[in-house]
């Protein structure tokens, strides 16, 4: 009975070492921001001790993935307002203006971050480096590629085939990150789709093609292409690295190209012609999309790119919204349908996450 009794509390001993033991290897590694997983230390039923992955945190994070992902895509829409603002009050500006006033604020704020977080931004694995160059560049390459796709094709059309991208965030996240897909994500994914299809195809019904509309196809596919590429890269470089590290970097390489348009093509900038509420709308839009930049980063440091990814199909029910409030769109029986198809579709993967987050606990 003394024998057994002294195994039991040796047994117990041991539990209490190894929750001990994973409790701070979990601290670490959360403070490293290199996995956010926790474990529960549990016994077989031959007596050996298992560790078994949380389901109460991955549900927690999948809920705070989508919150997030929902803000950014808000903040990436009153972006796009502010920034069509500027363009409505002044026919001189364009866009190269708008990309290196961004770039000097988003680097400016993001170093500050940087600073108060107390991050390294050079405390990047040497194999994960070539990565971030990458994403950074991809990222910032295809940005003027949609800008100047729309000038040549259908701004219906480009929306479309931009909209393609979360399909291939999908399939890929499946095939290269080894995410779990489930049947509703894949429903939810081309229901959202075809409510973007109802949405875009009865509009430009006049347009004409021009010389450059297979250009404007190519570069639109291009910009799709990237997109996908950028969350892929994103969130499998936010699994190891800070989440803040990649939209550093991302914002150093927009204002690189920036600067490479200044030397090469001064001309393009008319700085002179500012005015103070030109200035301050664009501050306010350079505001909105670093946070939306931000918190999608760290929205994808906690859920899976397929889940949360096709949330940005509701920036096109937020446009729509925001087209009939401010510049007095007409709204169809047509926008309806597709509208109400997006928010159902995409509500089905989000509302699961969160039953399962009830569940859990």
């Amino acid at each position: 009975m003394e024998l057994k009794t002294l195994a039991e509390g040796r047994q117990e001993a041991d539990l209490d070492i190894l929750e001990e033991e994973v409790s701070q290897r979990f601290i670490q590694i959360s403070e490293d921001n290199s996995a956010l997983c926790s474990f529960n230390v549990v016994q077989d039923v031959d007596g050996s001790v298992v560790l078994v992955p949380d389901q109460t945190e991955k549900s927690n994070e999948n809920v705070k993935g989508i919150i997030l992902m929902l803000i950014a895509g808000v903040n990436f829409t009153m972006a796009s307002i502010t920034c069509k603002m500027v363009y409505a009050r002044n026919d001189y500006l364009n866009g190269i203006d708008y990309l290196l006033v961004r770039s000097i604020i988003h680097v400016s704020i993001s170093s500050m971050q940087i600073l108060y977080a107390k991050v390294n931004i050079f405390d990047v694995k040497k194999e994960l480096r070539l990565v971030l160059i990458l994403r950074s560049t991809i990222g910032v390459c295809g940005m003027p590629c949609y800008f100047i796709a729309i000038k040549y094709i259908p701004l219906s059309l480009g929306t479309l085939i931009f909209n393609i991208n979360p399909l291939l965030v999908g399939i890929l996240s499946y095939l290269i990150l080894k995410e779990n897909i489930t049947w509703l994500k894949v429903i939810a994914l081309v229901g959202a789709f075809t409510g973007i299809f109802i949405l875009t195809f009865h509009k430009d019904e006049d347009y004409q093609a021009g010389q450059f509309y297979m250009l404007g196809l190519i570069l639109v596919g291009i910009n799709c292409c990237t997109a996908a590429a950028n969350s892929l890269t994103l969130r499998a470089l936010n699994k190891q690295i800070h989440y803040l590290l990649s939209p550093f970097w991302f914002f150093c390489t927009s204002l690189l190209l920036a600067l490479v348009i200044l030397a090469v093509y001064p001309s393009a900038y008319h700085f002179s012609k500012f005015t103070i509420p030109d200035l301050t709308i664009f501050l306010l839009s350079a505001l909105f999309t670093y946070g939306g930049q931000i918190l999608s980063s760290k929205a994808l440091k906690y859920a899976e790119a397929s889940l949360i990814t096709p949330l940005q199909y509701l920036n096109i029910l937020y446009f729509l919204i925001t087209d009939i409030a401010v510049f007095n769109s007409k709204f169809t029986v047509t926008d309806a349908t597709g509208g109400t198809l997006i928010l159902v579709s995409l509500l089905a993967p989000v509302s699961q996450s969160f039953y399962s987050k009830y569940r859990a606990v």
